[in-house]
This record gives structure tokens, sequence and C-alpha cells, in this order.
């Protein structure tokens, strides 16, 4: 026979299923991100290897806690509906991985938001302060978990406030840092001066907005489901997921860096006809000088190499004859 709390034990053993399932098939995929980064990395620094690393480890971890707590409610506790809506130790632990999850990815985007914003201090702070009080937040929620024994008790009035405020805040901060990437980038869209580092900028845009998009639609359905689904706990599976999205975004987001720079190899045009305008400019004449082509080609790649590894583009390049001599040497805006 059918019960207001069978029905909504089912319920919450449902989402969790959905989770657990949507959980796996992100920790596959970040698993092969993260293999593929750390096998190209390139010139990347140790500690952006060592922090996604540690993503990692705390993305298996925090899958291992949730495939167990799935266990016990459909397996050990399977018939018990009492069981299904009680708070096992486990749950506390997958809060709290999941925002040191976010807190690590969240500081790796502003990081590079500040190096690609010629060092503006003013967004970093707000980024900052924004990851910390997401994190905090998430803490918060962490500690209050302890002490409850249903999950019923994450309607009560004092966790109500610390999810609203936990989410909104994550849905705020998402979507600041897709903005601040979007408005950067358009600004090194205008000053590029050849179709090679256009081509690779308006990549990175595409990839800003995909990624931004992405990771705020999950958080706002969260949200959402939270505020609207009262008698399930499906916000919860989502919640789970919310930093294996943002993990993978940001792994994607640095994959793609060799694909660019393979796209920008095989875009060979505007090299040639770079060299001719310079030469003209500087002689008169076009210059066929192979060895002038490969110098401005290596600058050109440079501030490919610059814009893709999140470093700012340079105001001015120096495109220099071979030679060394200085009436050879032009500054192209």
């Amino acid at each position: 026979m059918s019960t207001p709390v069978a029905d909504d034990a089912r319920a919450n053993l449902g989402t969790f299923l959905i989770g657990n399932l949507a959980d796996a098939v992100l920790f596959g995929v970040t698993t092969v991100q993260t293999y593929n980064y750390l096998m190209s990395r390139s010139s990347d620094s140790i500690m952006l290897g060592i922090l996604l690393s540690l993503c990692w480890i705390i993305d298996t971890l925090q899958l291992s806690f949730f495939s167990h707590l799935t266990y016990s409610y459909a397996v050990t506790d399977v018939g018990d509906f009492a069981a299904l809506g009680k708070i096992l130790w486990c749950f506390p632990a997958i809060i709290f991985l999941t925002g040191l999850s976010d807190f690590i990815v969240r500081s790796l985007f502003c990081y590079r938001i500040w190096k690609l914003s010629e060092r503006n201090a003013a967004l970093a702070v707000a980024l900052c302060f924004n990851s910390i009080t997401v994190f905090a937040l998430n803490c918060g929620l962490v500690a209050k978990t302890t002490s409850i024994q249903t999950i019923d008790a994450f309607r009560s009035k004092t966790l109500s406030g610390l999810i609203y405020a936990g989410l909104v805040d994550c849905l705020c901060g998402n979507i600041l840092i897709a903005m601040s990437l979007y408005i950067i980038l358009k600004k090194h869209l205008r000053a590029a001066s050849n179709s090679r580092t256009t081509f690779v900028v308006r990549t990175l845009i595409a990839y800003s907005v995909e990624t931004g998009a992405t990771t705020s639609i999950c958080a706002l359905i969260c949200l959402v489901t939270y505020a609207a689904m009262t008698h399930n706990s499906i916000y919860i599976a989502l919640y789970s997921v919310l930093s294996k999205v943002s993990l993978n975004a940001l792994l994607a987001t640095l994959n793609a860096r060799r694909g660019l720079r393979a796209n920008d190899e095989l875009r060979g045009e505007g090299i040639i006809s770079v060299a001719g305008s310079v030469a003209k400019l500087l002689s008169g004449k076009v210059n066929t000088d192979r060895r002038c082509g490969r110098d401005i080609q290596v600058t050109v790649q440079t501030t490919v190499d610059q814009l893709v590894d999140g470093e700012p583009l340079p105001k001015t390049s120096m495109l220099q004859y071979p030679g060394g001599d200085s009436s050879l040497t032009e500054t192209v805006e």
C-alpha cells in the first residue's frame, strides 16, 4: 500500500540513483580530461598540474562516498522507508568535498582572469571574495549537516538560508567569471592585428561563453529544484555534480589549447602577406626572404600562445628582419 512516507522515500531513492549515475559519467569524463592534460601540459607550472590532480583525487573520494550513500539506501536499507530519510555519516563529507573542489576550480579561473586582465586588482578581489564566500557558506552547511538526523531537515529555516545563499552566490560567481572572460577577450579581439590571432580569440570567446553558460545553468536548475520541488531531493543530486561540471569546463579549456595551436599552424594565411606589407613599407618592394617570413611567424605564434595560455595580448608586437639592424625593426600596433 502506498503512503506519503513511502512515496517520498522512493522519490529520494530515485534521485540518488540518477545523481550517482550522472556523477559517475562526469567522473569518467574528468578522468580522461585530466589524463590528457597531464600528458600534454607543455609549459604549464607544476603547481597547476598538482592542483588539477588534487581536484581529480577529491572527485574520486566524492564519487566513492556518493556510491556508498546510494548503496546504503538502495541495498542495505531496502524496504526500510524510514531509513531512506536519514542522514548518513558520508553526507557531510560529500558536501565538503564538492565545495572544496569547486573552490579550487574557481581559484584557478580567478588566477587566469587576473593574468588576462593585465592584473586588474579590483576584478581579482571581487572574484576571490565570491569564491571565498561560496566556500565559507559550504563549510557552514557542512557544520549544520553534522547535527541533523533527516533529509527533511534541509528544509528548516537555518539550512534553507545557507543553501539559498550558497546557490545564489555560486550562480552569481559563474556569471561573473563568464562575463569577465567575455569582456576581456573582446578587448583582445579589437587589439588583434591579424587573422590568426583573431581566430584564436574568437574561439576562446566561444569556449568562455559555452562553459560559463553550462555551469550557470546547472547552478540555476539546482536552485530552482530546491525552491520548487519540496517533496524530493533532486537538488542534492544536482549539487553533487556542480563541481564536476566546473572542473570539466576548466579542463576542456586547457586541453583545447593543443587543438588551437594545431589549427593555427594549419592556418598559414596572413604570414606572407604581412611580411610583404612590412617589406613594402621599409623598402618600397616585396621582400620574399624566407627568413623574414619565419621571423614574423614566430612573432605571430608567440602572440597566439600567450592568449591560449592565459597571458594578456601585448599592446605592440616587434617585427624584426634578420641581421639585427635597428633600421629594419618596425612596431606594428
